[in-house]
């Protein structure tokens, strides 16, 4: 599963200064509400399409 993380987390996540810290707080399921979701390429689950216009909306 991936890790979504807010900007405000993401220097002490590439940060590994804190060996006694490791950053597992941050690892909690993101609001679903601050998500959105919306339709994309049915080419998106192949490995072998890698174009940047798979990632845009469709419709």
């Amino acid at each position: 599963m991936p890790v979504i993380l807010k900007p405000s987390e993401y220097d002490r996540w590439l940060t590994r200064d804190e060996a006694e810290r490791p950053p597992v707080d941050l690892l909690r399921p993101y609001d679903a509400g601050e998500m959105t979701a919306y339709p994309v390429d049915p080419r998106v689950g192949n490995v072998r399409n890698n174009e940047p216009s798979l990632c845009e909306k469709l419709g």
